[in-house]
C-alpha cells in the first residue's frame, strides 16, 4: 500500500513469531512493526541507515496504517483472530 512517499508492506520475517509490517520512504526501509509480544504491545524498530527526512505527520499516519495491517493478523501470544481463535 502507498501513502504519499511511504510504502507499507506486510511480510513474515523469520526473526519474528508473528506477522511484521515494514514502512519504507522513497524506497528506503525506515521502520518495521512487530507484534511478537502481543497485539497490545506492538513494537517499532527504526531501520534507516541514511539521512532521511519527511514530515512527522506523514510518518505517523504511515505507522498507523502499518499498525492497522498488523491488527488483521492473529495475536501470536493468544492466537486470537478477529474475535475468534485459531486453536
Amino acid at each position: 500500500m502507498k501513502y504519499k512517499d511511504f510504502e507499507i508492506l506486510r511480510f513474515s520475517d523469520v526473526e519474528y513469531e508473528g506477522m511484521t509490517v515494514e514502512v519504507s520512504w522513497d524506497g528506503e526501509p525506515v521502520a518495521q512493526l512487530t507484534m511478537d509480544q502481543g497485539a497490545a504491545a506492538i513494537e517499532i524498530r527504526l531501520l534507516s541507515s541514511t539521512d532521511v527526512r519527511f514530515a512527522l505527520s506523514d510518518f505517523l499516519e504511515a505507522v498507523e496504517i502499518a499498525r492497522q495491517y498488523l491488527a488483521e493478523y492473529p495475536d501470536p501470544t493468544t492466537h486470537e483472530w478477529r474475535g475468534g481463535s485459531l486453536t
